[in-house]
Order: structure tokens, then C-alpha cells, then sequence
């Protein structure tokens, strides 16, 4: 099976952009995903810290579920 993709440049170059960087954006939550577990499981933080990077981490979550988004695949 293939897929093809056309944009209308330079009007669609937005979209045209975000489709040829989703790898890298991918890669970045990723890595913001293990940022998150590694600080709440390696590092020792006070008690407001580790609230704060909960939060996030959280956040982070909600909105990857919300656009069914699989960082593992």
C-alpha cells in the first residue's frame, strides 16, 4: 500500500511542514515523556516540585490522549 500526499506550495506550506516534520515532533514528545518519568522516578524532589512535575506530566498525558496518540509505535 502507499500513500501520497500533495500540498498546494507555497499556500499549503504550513501543513506541508508539519507533515514532513512529524517524526521529529514525534521524537520531542517522547522525550518529554521520559523527561517527566525520570524525574518523578530518580530524582529526589521536594514536596512542590514533585506536585509541579505531576501536574505536568498529567497535562502532558490528557492532552496526548486526546489526539490518540501513540508514542510507542
Amino acid at each position: 500500500m502507499k500513500a501520497i500526499l500533495k500540498f498546494n506550495l507555497p499556500e499549503e506550506n504550513h501543513e506541508f511542514s508539519n507533515a514532513i516534520n512529524g517524526s521529529n515532533m514525534k521524537s520531542i514528545l517522547w522525550e518529554m515523556k521520559e523527561y517527566f518519568r525520570e524525574r518523578l522516578k530518580y530524582e529526589e524532589l521536594d514536596e512542590v516540585q514533585g506536585k509541579t512535575i505531576q501536574e505536568c506530566s498529567e497535562h502532558f498525558w490528557n492532552l496526548i490522549n486526546s489526539e490518540n496518540i501513540d508514542l510507542d509505535s
